[in-house]
C-alpha cells in the first residue's frame, strides 16, 4: 500500500544574522490510510514547520517528501499545487474563511484551484453533515466559533482528499466544539484517509492512533 505521505530524512534550516536554527532536523515518518497521527511539542519546536512541508508549502533543505507517492517539491509550483489542492486538506486554528462570502461560498473556495462539476452539491452535502444548512447564506461573522471551524473542515474535505493537515484546529474553541472536530477527523481515518495534526492539547492527541513528541526539530525517544 503506497503511504499517503512520507518523510525521509527531511530538514529544514533557518538562517538568521545570528543563528542557524534547525526547525526540522533528520525527521522520518509514514502515514498510511487510516492513520491518525498527532505531534505535540513546545512552542518553537519545528511543528508548524514540519506541517508546511508535508502539505508542499515550505521545500526541505534535505531529505525527500512524499505525497501518495509524489514528491511535490520536483514538480513547477503550478503542478504542486495541484498535487495539494488534490491531496491534501488544510484545517487552522484561525480558520482562514473569507469574510465577505457565506458559508456555502467559503467552502466552495478551492474549486478555484480545481475544478469539478460535483463541488456545489458536496458542499451542500458536507455542511447538511456538520449540521450547517441553516446558515448557508450566512457570512463568518455571523456564526459562532464552532460553526467557523465546521466550516473550515467541510472546505478542507470539499475534493475528498486522502490527508488532512491540522494546525491546532481546537485551539480557538470550547471544550464541547472541541470535541465535535476531533470526532470528525477520527471518522476521516476510518473512512480511509490520514490526519496529521499539531498540537498543545493532550486531550486532542489522545484521539490519534499514534503520538510523537518534536523537541528542537527532532522527534523525542
Amino acid at each position: 500500500m503506497t503511504p499517503i505521505l512520507e518523510f525521509q530524512n527531511v530538514c529544514k534550516v533557518f538562517t538568521t544574522t545570528k543563528r542557524e536554527v534547525r526547525a526540522v532536523d533528520g525527521i522520518s515518518l509514514t502515514l498510511a490510510p487510516g492513520d491518525f497521527v498527532a505531534v505535540q511539542g513546545p512552542s518553537g519546536c519545528g511543528k508548524t514547520t514540519l506541517l508546511l512541508t508535508a502539505g508542499g508549502l515550505l521545500q526541505p533543505d534535505a531529505g525527500t517528501v512524499t505525497i501518495a507517492g509524489e514528491n511535490p517539491y520536483r514538480l513547477d509550483p503550478e503542478a504542486r499545487a495541484q498535487v495539494r489542492a488534490v491531496h491534501i486538506g488544510f484545517v487552522f486554528q484561525q480558520f482562514h474563511l473569507i469574510p465577505y462570502l457565506n458559508v456555502l461560498d467559503n467552502v466552495l473556495a478551492p474549486s478555484l484551484a480545481l475544478s469539478r462539476p460535483n463541488s456545489r452539491p458536496r458542499a451542500a452535502e458536507l455542511l447538511a453533515h456538520f449540521g450547517m444548512t441553516h446558515r448557508l447564506h450566512h457570512v463568518p461573522s455571523e456564526l459562532s466559533t464552532g460553526e467557523r471551524q465546521r466550516v473550515a473542515l467541510a472546505r478542507a474535505l470539499l475534493h475528498e482528499p486522502k490527508l488532512l493537515l491540522a494546525d491546532e484546529p481546537t485551539g480557538n474553541l470550547d471544550s464541547d466544539n472541541g470535541k465535535i472536530v476531533l470526532q470528525y477527523l477520527t471518522e476521516f481515518t476510518r473512512n480511509g484517509g490520514a490526519v496529521l495534526l499539531v498540537t498543545h492539547d493532550a486531550d486532542a492527541a489522545a484521539y490519534a492512533n499514534r503520538s510523537l513528541r518534536l523537541r528542537n526539530g527532532k522527534w523525542e525517544e
